[in-house]
């Protein structure tokens, strides 16, 4: 039986050094999914991550929108609600207060995202969660002072 082609273009040959442990996690993996080969099974491995890899990407730059929406949306509220009459600043600050609770749950699921695919030491150099961090913290104490 012959082997089958792996492209239409050219194939290069390369040796890899890999830990015991990965070696067993390889050969694990093969054989759960009934792969005929460890080259193989680190073929499909890799195309998996770059699939995986290029879908996150795109879900964080939506989920970094979404944040940046909700943290703008919250600002544009209580700057509504410093100069609302009393009724209209009680609903306004349940709404805050209603959003605030999506921002931290987005915060969290995106830092949760990021430390899974190793971008997180360079979003954490570039500051953007720590920022976004502070900017949550300044609208709770915004909203906490709208509430006295």
């Amino acid at each position: 039986m012959a082997r089958p082609k792996l492209t239409d273009g050219q194939i290069e040959r390369f040796q890899m050094v890999v830990p015991t442990d990965e070696i067993g996690a390889i050969e694990k993996w093969r054989y759960n999914n009934r792969i005929t080969s460890k080259s193989e099974a680190v073929r499909r491995l890799c195309q998996i991550g770059l699939a995986f890899d290029s879908e996150q990407r795109s879900a964080k730059d939506l989920i970094r929108s979404a944040l940046d929406a909700t943290t703008t949306g919250m600002r544009d509220l209580l700057d509504e609600a410093a100069n609302a009459d009393v009724d209209l600043n009680e609903r306004l600050r349940r709404i805050a207060s209603t959003l605030m609770a999506a921002v931290t749950a987005e915060l969290a699921a995106f830092q949760d995202m990021v430390t899974t695919d190793g971008t997180a030491t360079a979003m954490q150099r570039d500051g953007e969660i720590e920022d976004l961090k502070l900017e949550i913290a300044k609208l709770k104490k915004a909203l906490k002072g709208a509430n006295r």
